[in-house]
């Protein structure tokens, strides 16, 4: 574990910005693996020194996620748009086809039964049987 943390001290840098993405994500799943480790460390044995390495390990990788996001922001914004096609350039065929589907939805058999027929038999489906009155007890002397 010693050489893992030696290669993280080893690489981390004042460029960062200059390491390509591929090596700052390598470096944080290396930090997050050290952090594990202290942090098992600290957690389960109580070692002091251990809870400064994970506080430590913790800040180095809040620092190469924001460099990460940064680049991917970046490599965002160099990617090619696509543009959209406006209304004006959409074939005709488009709008033969939006037409058609209207056609489509109109009705071409009247209802068999009128609906406001229909809501008033599942009202009474609904309705509930009167409550019965309750029995008022007389005592009998």
């Amino acid at each position: 574990m010693s050489e893992l943390k030696n290669d993280i001290l080893d690489n981390e840098s004042d460029n960062k910005n200059e390491d390509s993405m591929s090596d700052n994500f390598k470096k944080l799943k290396a930090t997050v693996e050290a952090l594990e480790f202290d942090f098992s460390k600290f957690y389960d044995k109580r070692v002091k020194v251990a809870g400064s390495r994970c506080r430590n390990n913790l800040m180095n990788c809040k620092k190469l996620c924001d460099t990460l996001r940064k680049q991917i922001l970046e490599d965002i914004k160099d990617l090619p748009t696509k543009h959209r096609i406006e209304e004006s350039e959409a074939p005709p065929m488009l709008e033969l086809k939006r037409e058609e589907t209207l056609s489509n939805l109109e009705l071409t058999e009247p209802l068999k039964t009128n609906p406001i027929e229909l809501l008033d038999e599942v009202k009474i489906k609904k309705q509930r049987k009167p409550r019965r009155a309750n029995k008022v007890k007389t005592e009998t002397v």
